[in-house]
């Protein structure tokens, strides 16, 4: 039996524990694994969102916990250590969720009284009118189901 040993080769050990990477991914691709986390989560959340927002005929606020709760968990899944950055991240990630969300349901509504498809919708509707009719149409508990979302968000991304 030559060549076959029970005992741990040395020097390969070293030098397989000094090829092998940090555990911790480098800033910047981290900071891409958070720009595609967030493109991710809001396209998922923006249709979800969408889809209550039309069902119940109103913006659907509480659906802001979902997304706080959701980016918390995608970077939280993502291997990166508990810290503020990671918090921090988690909260951009929310607002971005929030504000695609937010951007695509008031899209969609505004189509649906004109007759248009919610892609539709968003093609053709200007931004600056979204924001004329969300604001004309939502209610402080939406303001209040944003508010719940940011601090899910900030506490458990941390």
């Amino acid at each position: 039996m030559r060549g076959y040993s029970t005992r741990p080769h040395t020097a390969g050990s070293e030098r397989a524990l000094a090829s092998t990477p940090d555990s911790r991914p480098a800033p910047l691709g981290w900071l891409l694994l958070c720009t595609g986390v967030a493109l991710v989560a809001a396209a998922g959340l923006s249709a979800l969102w969408t889809i209550f927002a039309l069902a119940t005929a109103s913006l659907a606020g509480w659906m802001a916990c979902v997304a706080g709760i959701d980016a918390a968990l995608l970077l939280r899944l993502s291997g990166r250590p508990s810290d503020r950055a990671r918090a921090r991240a988690s909260i951009l990630v929310y607002l971005f969720s929030v504000a695609a969300s937010v951007y695509v349901v008031g899209a969609a509504r505004l189509g649906s009284g004109l007759g248009l498809q919610p892609l539709e919708a968003l093609e053709r509707i200007s931004p600056g009118l979204v924001q004329l009719y969300l604001l004309s149409n939502d209610t402080p508990w939406d303001w209040f189901w944003l508010g719940i979302g940011a601090v899910l968000s900030w506490r458990l991304g941390r």
